[in-house]
């Protein structure tokens, strides 16, 4: 493949990405390490992903370009949730195929 033809290649997979919603991104991650997920339809909840794997849970905030503020980010941490649950953040920034992930 020439330069030129794999410059187009990446091109048309970030324009490809870039439109899929970032939950969706989330989600799809998630289910390729196993976990069963729901989205929260408006995001009023707390969280936006809830995925169930065979031995634990995840919890997941999606950011576009931004950690959450304070008061969001105590909210979060202050969540009680079961031991096995894990509390993670994931930030999407612009062009990045995988999301920078917190685990709080």
């Amino acid at each position: 493949m020439a330069n030129t033809e794999l410059k187009q290649t990446i091109q048309a997979s970030l324009k490809a990405f870039e439109k899929q919603p970032l939950g969706k991104a989330a989600i799809a991650l998630l289910e390729t390490m196993g976990y069963r997920c729901t989205r929260a339809a408006a995001s009023l909840g707390v969280w936006d992903i809830v995925g169930i794997g065979p031995k634990d849970i995840v919890l997941c905030q999606v950011k576009s370009n931004r950690w959450p503020g304070s008061v969001e980010m105590k909210g979060l941490q202050d969540f009680q949730a079961p031991r096995n649950c894990h509390k993670l953040i994931h930030r999407w920034c612009d062009r990045q195929l995988e999301p920078d992930v917190v685990e709080l």
